[in-house]
């Protein structure tokens, strides 16, 4: 499986609450998450699965993955981090999950959208690819708009084509649309990572592009926006009203520096400049609400494999220390 960067709305906060209880999973199914009950001091969990991905209500921790030996997928919850629901077996591999007006909603390999709607007790599958091969990368929950963002293998353009769906969600009632951008114009644009902020709703590409949303429902959106360079577009998040801070670096190596750019008018403008360059911090998944710290999960390879470690940056990004192996 080819990891797909997404980044992660760890909680409530990052969309404008003032909720503190967060959680960011480990990195290519490690069985390893990092815990936060006050925003600043963090502390490692080790699930009895490979982590993929995980999302906070502000109240409830929500974390999902991939057991290592049957590769069933399965979920758990916790209200503190420390005590821990049985894992429950759902419908498919979540690459990213939201918690948004009392359900989740998660989106992943397979082309598959699940959602529960009992806190995390069970979940349902409310969408299956009509592709052979087709992943979703991002999930956002907009108002009464579910939008999840990824790629398929299209033959007529012989590489991966740029895919969004959304739905108008209502009780009993789930009807799904395409969503045609840019990305789907031209063959081999593959969309990562989406984030909602503020000022601004946009998702990112696999190329060094991102789109921007101009509707509030996000069924319209802007001709694709060339950000730096051709890496791809991983972790994101949102730094208060008007910031918003993306990464990009190369899919499964640690041979290329990522670059960070930042922007403080709602992604009108961004800086890639060079003392942004992550020499030694490949940013995976961001967690922050202002530029003094934010706290991102790295990946490392030592030789014999990849693992995650959390890293703290205080000066906006400039320089990062690791806080957690």
């Amino acid at each position: 499986m080819k990891l797909q960067l997404a980044a992660i709305c760890a909680t409530a906060a990052l969309q404008g609450a003032c909720a503190e209880l967060a959680i960011l999973p480990g990195v290519n199914n490690e069985a390893k998450a990092y815990i936060t009950t006050d925003g600043e001091t963090w502390s490692v969990y080790k699930p009895p699965f490979g982590t993929t991905a995980a999302c906070s209500s502000g109240s409830e921790l929500y974390l999902m993955g991939m057991h290592q030996q049957t590769f069933d997928p399965v979920a758990i919850k916790s209200s503190d981090g420390k005590t821990w629901s049985d894992p429950v077996k759902i419908p498919t591999i979540v690459v990213e999950c939201e918690a948004s007006d009392g359900n989740i909603y998660a989106s992943g390999y397979n082309g598959g959208v699940i959602r529960s709607t009992d806190g995390g007790d069970s979940y349902d599958l409310i969408y299956k690819t009509k592709h052979n091969i087709e992943s979703f990368n991002s999930i956002l929950k907009l108002d009464s708009t579910l939008i999840t963002f990824g790629d398929y293998d299209d033959p007529t353009v012989g590489d991966y084509r740029g895919n969004a769906i959304e739905a108008r969600l209502s009780v009993g009632n789930v009807t799904w649309t395409e969503v045609k951008g840019d990305w789907f114009n031209n063959g081999g644009y593959a969309l990562q990572s989406a984030i909602s902020c503020p000022g601004v709703v946009l998702v990112g590409d696999d190329t060094g592009n991102y789109y921007v949303a101009e509707d509030k429902h996000a069924t319209t959106w802007s001709d694709r926006i060339f950000l730096n360079n051709t890496l791809g577009v991983g972790g994101s998040v949102c730094i208060g009203d008007t910031g918003v801070w993306l990464v990009q670096h190369e899919d499964m190596s640690t041979s290329q520096d990522a670059i960070l750019c930042v922007s403080d008018d709602s992604a009108k403008t961004f800086d890639c400049s060079t003392d942004l360059t992550l020499a030694h911090v490949k940013p995976l998944k961001l967690y922050g609400k202002s530029a003094s710290s934010v706290f991102a999960t790295s990946r490392t390879n030592d030789g014999l494999g990849e693992s995650t470690e959390l890293w703290h940056t205080t000066n906006g990004g400039k320089h990062w220390e690791k806080v957690l192996p």
